[in-house]
């Protein structure tokens, strides 16, 4: 099956592709992109569902860090940065310190919300040439200005 054949029509994956390094960059361990969410119309689709179709299909989905009632941004971070000198930076590989987490909250059989906590000392748009006499791709090769980045479909 290619990797997109699961969706039904009407259905769409939203996901972060790390070609272009905008604020953090990543030594990655897999393919450069990573699928989080599941859409049919408006509606996203529950995360185990989400999780559980995006998997079999052999797309890449973020980890889970947490089920249940509340917690905190601190103990989130905490998750994410591991023990001083260990893994350090989330699970794809990030060079850079992790940028945060999203939050998602489905209640009554629905997603009800989400909300993103983003750490206050990250700089949007750093790497961008718009904004930087170099900049650089996700996966840190470095490029100076005038040299041509050309993209291409990876599936």
């Amino acid at each position: 099956m290619a990797k997109f054949e699961f969706l039904q029509e009407g259905e769409r994956v939203s996901g972060e592709w790390f070609c272009q390094a905008h604020g953090t960059r990543y030594e990655l361990a897999h393919e450069p992109s990573v699928a989080f969410d599941l859409i049919r119309g408006q509606t996203r689709a529950l995360h185990d569902e989400f999780d559980d179709r995006c998997r079999a299909a052999g797309l890449l989905v973020p980890n889970l860090l947490h089920v249940g009632g509340p917690i905190s941004i601190k103990d989130v971070m905490a998750i994410l940065e591991g023990d001083p000198g260990a893994r350090g930076n989330g699970f794809h590989g990030a060079i850079d310190p992790v940028e945060g987490a999203v939050w998602r909250c489905e209640r009554q059989g629905a997603v009800d919300f989400l909300g993103k906590y983003v750490r206050p000392d990250k700089i949007d748009g750093k790497y961008l040439p718009e904004l930087s006499e170099r900049f650089t791709t996700a996966v840190g090769r470095r490029f100076e200005s005038g040299d041509k980045l050309s993209l291409i479909d990876l599936y």
